[in-house]
């Protein structure tokens, strides 16, 4: 039972951390789009944009091949 316990403990935290962080990201673009122009919000969120594309591209397999 302890390693199921683990389990449902672990699955409950990476579900909140991403809970948590994907309600800041929606807080934080909520307050830049109420405070900046519509061309720079739209530089912004193409920045942004570019930014994860690279980072998705620079992870790619490479978390699984460290925990494995």
């Amino acid at each position: 039972m302890l390693g199921t316990d683990r389990l449902v403990t672990n699955t409950f935290f990476s579900f909140a951390t991403n809970a948590v962080r994907i309600g800041v990201n929606l807080v934080v673009f909520i307050l830049l789009a109420r405070s900046l122009t519509v061309s720079d919000f739209g530089i912004f969120t193409f920045a942004f944009t570019v930014a994860t594309i690279i980072s998705y591209a620079a992870d790619f397999g490479l978390f699984y091949t460290e925990c494995g």
